[in-house]
């Protein structure tokens, strides 16, 4: 006969069976988006706690007020809410429920509401945290940022041809960029004149307009509208571009990365000469704007190689005509306005190295360095981007999905590792890395599990919180 002891360790293996049973079950019962969701939000919050004690969050961001940064996010904890703080909440739930009752026939007018939702968002969230239009940002570092080189621009044509002389002498954002934005600048104080709060304004519209482009990629992946209107609402409420969709020229350069990938993704789904031409256009157009377009050039070519590997003569041949369309261009203002693209790129890097190895104490070379700022970048470009839309990455994205959908998913994580990891940027990529975020939807959308609407309203609500939170600079 066996005694009671016996008895009770005979049992207790099943007892826990069952109750791993029952949390099996209860799992099962649990929809797959919301454990992702989680499960990415929870590692995300670990990996962003041990990486701010991994070393002094001063290695390479600077302080504020004597404050620290909160690493790898170039943000510091000032909590701070004004009586606007209900807006954005009440904005978010009315784009959920117009978009939710509007008809899918009814494309345009739902483009419309997008762009007001996606601007109506911005500035509310903008004003939850200021109770102001943006714009003030410009005044927190007098001389740091673009708009403060508006005043060495007698003539554009003049400022193109002595760009590189005068690099040394722009402002600190502006010495390390190409000529693009100075111009926009330019063109902007001539429109609305010298006033920040309408320039920030202005600038939060235009970023705004991301919701167009990050449709058409939707809508063009696999032919599926839903996807289109998935994409748009997730692009107006995703976090980084919320947070610095307000006078951060990034957020505006988003806009036009996004419409380049979107005709890189058209001349995949119909090869023409004319798309070409315009994808070419369209990255010169980039270029002048921001160095960042490098990437954005590099994942339109793996688009294309991996598009194209078995017929390497077009492919070649379509790499070279999108090469020639690209620079053809630069060749151009060579001539004729006597601006010399390669030297203000060589200039930018010069200047860019002697800036950050005075900042960060020592040469940027080393490999401590490398792997810090290459996980930073990786985690804060996560971080702001969000478990709602993370979170469905570990869903088996584009699990038995078509060709195009497997080579545009191959293209963006080789444009995101090489982003993070090639030694380019040192952290601040929440920021810096929001050309990537539209292209980043992509692989939520087409997860069997993914719940768009819930994915906004958890987006939107992150947005919210981290602006009531956390105090950017831009």
């Amino acid at each position: 006969m066996r005694s009671d002891s016996e008895q009770g360790g005979r049992d207790a293996p099943l007892a826990g069976q069952a109750v791993l049973a029952r949390w099996v079950g209860w799992t099962r019962r649990f929809p797959p988006y919301f454990m992702g969701f989680v499960v990415s939000g929870l590692l995300l919050a670990i990996g962003w706690r041990a990486f701010y004690a991994w070393k002094s969050p001063t290695f390479i961001l600077t302080p504020f007020q004597e404050m620290p940064p909160l690493a790898p996010v170039y943000g510091f904890f000032l909590p701070r809410s004004t009586y606007l703080a209900f807006l954005p909440l009440l904005i978010l739930a009315a784009g959920v429920l117009i978009w939710r009752g509007l008809s899918e026939r009814k494309e345009i007018l739902f483009l419309c509401l997008a762009v007001v939702f996606s601007a109506g968002l911005r500035f509310s969230v903008h004003a939850a945290r200021t109770a102001s239009l943006p714009g003030r940002e410009f005044l927190t570092y007098p001389g740091e940022d673009v708009i403060y080189d508006v005043a060495r621009i007698a003539s554009p044509a003049d400022f193109l041809r002595d760009y590189t002389r005068l690099q040394p002498r722009l402002s600190l954002h502006g010495r390390t960029k190409p000529p693009g934005f100075a111009l926009m600048h330019f063109v902007i104080n001539r429109w609305i004149g010298d006033h920040v709060l309408a320039i920030g304004s202005l600038l939060t519209l235009v970023a705004s307009l991301i919701v167009i482009p990050a449709y058409c990629l939707g809508s063009l992946l696999r032919g599926r509208g839903e996807d289109g209107r998935a994409c748009a609402m997730l692009a107006a409420t995703a976090p980084g571009g919320v947070s610095f969709g307000a006078v951060s020229l990034d957020a505006v350069f988003a806009v036009v990365a996004a419409t380049i990938l979107t005709v890189a993704v058209l001349e995949l789904r119909k090869p023409h000469w004319a798309s070409r031409l315009a994808l070419g256009l369209f990255l010169f157009a980039g270029m002048m704007l921001t160095y960042s377009t490098l990437f954005v050039g590099l994942f339109c070519a793996c688009l294309l190689v991996f598009d194209r590997l078995r017929r390497p003569a077009a492919c070649l041949g379509h790499l070279l005509q999108v090469l020639a369309f690209f620079l053809l261009p630069f060749f151009g203002l060579y001539l004729f306005a006597g601006f010399d693209a390669w030297e203000c790129f060589v200039s930018a890097r010069r200047l860019n190295a002697a800036l950050m190895s005075r900042i960060v104490g020592h040469s940027l070379g080393g490999f401590q360095v490398w792997l810090y700022s290459s996980l930073g970048n990786l985690l804060a470009f996560l971080i702001y981007l969000g478990p709602a839309i993370v979170g469905s990455w570990w869903l088996s994205p584009f699990s038995g999905s078509g060709r195009l959908e497997k080579i545009f998913g191959g293209a963006f994580l080789l444009t995101l590792f090489a982003a993070c990891f090639g030694g380019i940027y040192l952290m601040e990529t929440e920021r810096v890395l929001l050309f990537l975020v539209p292209a980043a939807l992509l692989p939520s959308c087409s997860s069997p599990f993914f719940r768009p609407r819930w994915a906004v309203v958890l987006a939107g609500l992150q947005a919210i919180v981290l602006e009531l939170l956390v105090f950017t600079l831009w």
